[in-house]
Parts: C-alpha cells; structure tokens; sequence
C-alpha cells in the first residue's frame, strides 16, 4: 500500500468489514486470509464500524470477545439474511452507513429476516429429511441429491450442508419451480462436487463453485437422469470406508492439566478456520457426574470428572449422542476442544464436545 502511495490507515479503518467476508466465505485461515481476519478481530473487539457494532447488539454478543465462530454462526448470517430471503443491499447499507438511526432501522428488519430465515430453514430440514427416511439407504447411496416444488432457494445452501454434516454424504437441494430447478451442493473433505457437476454437466444448464460447495439450475425433467450419473459418479470415487467421518486428534490430555495457561497458548494460534482448525483433543476413561440435560436445539450439556477435577462439557446439536452416557462409570472416551465460557462477566474453561465413546 506504502508503495502505491496508498494510506495504510484509510485501508485499516475497513479491516473489520473485510475480515467479516473474509471468515464468512470460509476460505483457509492461512497466510495473508489469516492476517486480515486477525486485525479485523482486533478492530471488532475495541473500535468496531458502526453498522458491526449495531450487528453485534443484535445478536446479543456485546460484551463477549469475538472469534471467528461469532463471525460465521452470529453476524454472517444476520448479514446474509436480506440476500437470502430479500434484498442484500440491506446488509451492505448496515455495513457503509454512519447514521445510527439508519443502522438501527436495517439491523432490526436483517434480525426479523433472520428469525424468518430460521424457521424456513427448519421446515425445509424436517421436510428433506422425511424425504431421506423413505428414500435413502445408507449401506447403498453414495449421495443425497433431493428436489421438491417451493423450498425458498436462498435457504437450501444451509439445509444441504446440516444435511451433508448428519450424514456425511455429498448433498444436492434442489428448488423446483415452472419446470426448472435451482440447486446448492455442498461436500465432503473427500470428494470434489464442483468436479463432480462438470462430469455430469449434460444433465445441467449451468453450474458454478468449488470442491466443497457449488451452486447449479437443471430441468426439472432431467433430475432423475442427473441423480444417476452424480451417484454414479460418487460411487466410483469413493469408498464406504470414506463415508465414516473421522476425527483427527492433536493429542490427550488427562482433565488436570486443563488450565488458564493451555487457554491462553490456544489463542496464540487463532484466528481458526479452515486448514488451521482449532486443535482437537482426546479424554478416556472419564466420569459423568450429575444428571445431562438437553437444551434448546438438542444440545447436550453435562459435566465430566477426571481424577478431582470437574469440567463443563457442551455438545452442540449432539443430545441423540445421550445415550452413549452412563452415570458415575469411569468409561467415558470424549473428543473436544478446549474453549473459554462467558456468562454474567465471568469467564470459565468449557469443553466443546466433538464424539463420545
């Protein structure tokens, strides 16, 4: 910037917005992504833009230190809220604006948007997935590609990927409406989906991503000529043994030399994101103490003993996971990532739970 004459400062007072889409676009958190997103962070969690400031208020993360994990789950979505089911010039006004009372006003319609968003996603999610209980076969199909008349195509992209997570199995939703279908793909790590399209590109009229997410419009009449050549496809690239998530493990850790100190080294190493996941880390032979509960959202939450030491333990979306879990046994095996809780002002050590065993 020095050397085109541009001012370093005028190029910084933006940094927060850009680390935003940076994190957002989930691009790797490598090299120079990585340094914008860590002085973009810097910038959100002590002199954010206005419009960032109004966007953190909304989602109730004031007074919480910002991390990518904010960015991707709490102000990404609020912003892509108007694209999704409306107009995106809003999020991009909330962004530019410098007048409060314009960023109340778009905060609180891309808030409304988003609550609107949430519920569309839910019945789309609980309608594929009465789809996939009559039709999917687990031992057989090597994808789930579905199309139905209706689903909003700006929410699929986000069912396709919960649906891809649950079943680890490249994922295809597809918008139909007047005979022609709007479709999001999303991925695994190990099958390339956007190569996957152009071998099947005969069945589309266009499409456009890459290896993990792409986007796609097809005949309605060619859907089922389309679902079998990508199955096909699939089925030559991957193997069963591929569709069994695995979770790599940085290393073990007995519960007592869980501390301030290995907090504070784990965030010498953010800002996370991919290829610079947050390291994951393995406990056995723990003991659940006090009964698990089920929060909102089928989350699980429960508390673990190893020796004299207790911790928090949260898994989200995981409470089908509950009965893996028997009280006061030491037999427990837990994957997680350490993480720091907030709550009242006070800050405590949380496990993140990944797999239980």
């Amino acid at each position: 910037m020095q050397k085109s004459g541009s001012d370093p400062d005028e190029a910084l007072k933006y940094i927060d917005i850009v680390a935003i889409g940076t994190t957002a676009d989930i691009v790797p958190m490598l090299g120079e992504n990585r340094f914008i997103v860590k002085k973009g962070l810097e910038k959100i969690n002590s002199t954010p833009s206005l419009g960032v400031k109004i966007l953190l208020e909304a989602a109730g993360m004031i007074n919480c230190e910002i991390t990518t994990w904010n960015i991707i789950y709490g102000i990404a979505p609020r912003i892509n809220a108007g694209g999704r089911l409306g107009n995106a010039e809003k999020g991009v006004q909330l962004l530019i604006t410098e007048d409060i009372d314009e960023a109340l006003k778009i905060a609180y319609v891309l808030e409304t948007q988003n609550r609107e968003r949430r519920n569309i996603d839910n019945d789309i999610l609980k309608e594929a997935l009465e789809i996939i209980d009559k039709k999917f076969d687990p031992k057989r199909n090597y994808t789930i590609v579905l199309a139905k008349e209706n689903w909003h195509p700006g929410v699929i992209g986000i069912c396709a990927s919960r649906i891809m997570d649950k079943f680890y199995r490249p994922t295809i939703l597809i918008s139909l409406s007047d005979g022609f279908g709007k479709g999001s793909a999303r991925s695994i790590p190990e099958f390339d989906i956007y190569s996957a399209l152009k071998k099947c590109s005969e069945s589309i009229i266009e499409f456009g991503g890459h290896k993990l997410a792409a986007g796609l419009t097809i005949k309605e009449e060619n859907i089922d000529k389309f679902m079998i050549s990508f199955e096909e496809v699939a089925s030559s690239e991957l193997s069963y043994d591929t569709l069994n998530p695995k979770l790599k493990i940085d290393g073990y850790f007995v519960l007592d030399d869980i501390n301030d100190e290995i907090v504070r080294f784990l965030k010498y190493l953010e800002p996370y994101g991919t290829e610079n996941e947050k390291p994951l880390f393995a406990a056995i032979n723990l003991q659940v103490v006090g009964e698990p509960k089920i929060l909102a959202n089928n989350h699980l939450k429960f508390k673990v003993r190893d020796n004299y030491i207790v911790f928090d333990a949260i898994g989200f979306g995981m409470g089908d996971l509950k009965y893996r879990i028997e009280l006061g046994t030491k037999n427990l095996d837990m994957a997680f990532s350490i993480d720091e809780n907030e709550w009242c002002g006070k800050k405590s050590i949380q496990l993140k739970v990944k797999d239980l065993k």
